[in-house]
Order: structure tokens, then sequence, then C-alpha cells
């Protein structure tokens, strides 16, 4: 099972939801990592941060905003994903 934190906000609470259980959470972020960890302030902004480990991005920019972030609490992992909808056959793809 997996559990998608969507928004950034909500990605410790996630992570703490699935301790014990077989799921997984998925943190995601879909802008800059470094304004979206201070848009929640130091401790939902840090704690957000850090847990998910692996985080995925639908844009480069919010993987280069990690690559920035000089502390600890900053994803280890960081997956960019595109959505790529094909509008002839109706069909959504994810590449990574």
């Amino acid at each position: 099972m997996v559990l998608d934190a969507s928004a950034f906000y909500i990605h410790f609470a996630a992570y703490a939801a699935t301790l014990g259980m077989q799921a997984s959470a998925v943190g995601s972020v879909r802008g800059y990592f470094l304004e979206s960890q201070a848009d929640y302030g130091p401790l939902i902004g840090r704690l957000s941060g850090q847990w998910r480990r692996e985080q995925i991005s639908n844009n480069f920019a919010g993987l280069e905003s990690a690559r920035h972030a000089r502390h600890p609490f900053a994803p280890r992992q960081w997956y960019v994903v595109a959505w790529v909808t094909n509008s002839r056959q109706g069909r959504t793809r994810v590449r990574t």
C-alpha cells in the first residue's frame, strides 16, 4: 500500500501514519523545495522536508532546489516524475 502525501505540509504526518504498517508514504513537492519548506515554518517545514527521505517532484526546479539545501532537513533521494498524457488514446503514463 502506498500513501500519497501530495501536500508538502503533511509529509511527516503521512510518514508517521505508516510506521508499523506494511505501507509506504511518498512525499511530493510541486514547486521549489526550499520555498515549500519556508512556507510552513521552522517546525512543519523541517519535519516535512526530512520525512519522507525519498520525495518526488514534477519538475527539475524542485530537484535543484533540494540539492541546494545545506541542512539535514532535506530528502536523501529525489525523483522527477513526468506525467505524459496521450489525448488521442486517453492514457496517462509516468516517466521517470
